[in-house]
């Protein structure tokens, strides 16, 4: 991308920025060219989400392992 073209971004972004507040905007450009502004607080939200689902769909079987693990690295370093 060019200099001037990501300045123009930039510009373009700081024009759509109330319409993309803390959330995404959506630019349809037909023919499966959608494209979505995402906010950066709502895309580290999304993250947060996707950690603690992660979390929440481990088994006990991968959370003892996970424990192990921690509590071996931590008397390992000691």
């Amino acid at each position: 991308m060019t200099k001037s073209a990501l300045q123009n971004l930039h510009e373009v972004v700081d024009v759509l920025a109330d319409e993309i507040g803390d959330g995404t905007l959506i630019v349809q450009r037909g023919e499966g060219r959608d494209y979505a502004l995402v906010s950066k607080s709502y895309l580290e939200t999304l993250e947060r989400k996707a950690e603690a689902y992660d979390e929440m769909m481990k088994s006990p079987e991968e959370k003892e392992a996970e424990q192990a693990n921690l509590l071996k690295e931590l008397t390992d370093n000691s």
